[in-house]
């Protein structure tokens, strides 16, 4: 496994990328955004207030004026940041017709509780962890 800092000293972010069935239980316990116009997400060095996951259209991620990474359908990001308190290490720039469902802390931690749905808890557990290796 990958440490985090070593992502970041590569340039790269790590991008976990959901399957439909787990973006359909978190479609259910939190509101989504759509975004009709391009506009920013976050800024780097930003401390994220919520994590968000995307549910159509594409999100660029941005270092330097340069796009790094473009994000899919699926694609989660923030999760770590938000739960470890760590400064975003890129800029993020949503595009146009773009559907996102932002996760708020207290929504993870409902999410975190097992009894709520044990495959969604184990799955954000380990996101949350694989930075902190």
């Amino acid at each position: 496994m990958i440490r985090y800092d070593e992502f970041m000293k590569k340039n790269q972010y790590p991008i976990t990328s959901l399957d439909s069935e787990l973006i359909e239980k978190i479609k259910s316990v939190a509101p989504i955004h759509r975004y009709t116009v391009s506009t920013d997400l976050f800024y780097e060095g930003q401390t994220p207030v919520v994590a968000f996951l995307l549910l159509n259209g594409h999100v660029q991620l941005v270092k330097n004026k340069k796009v790094r990474k473009v994000l899919n359908t699926g694609d989660l990001i923030g999760l770590r940041e938000l739960i470890h308190h760590i400064p975003f290490p890129l800029s993020a720039q949503v595009l146009p017709n773009t559907d996102m469902v932002f996760l708020d802390k207290s929504t993870i931690l409902e999410i975190l509780d097992v009894v709520h749905d044990p495959e969604l808890s184990d799955v954000f557990k380990e996101i949350i962890h694989e930075e902190a290796v």
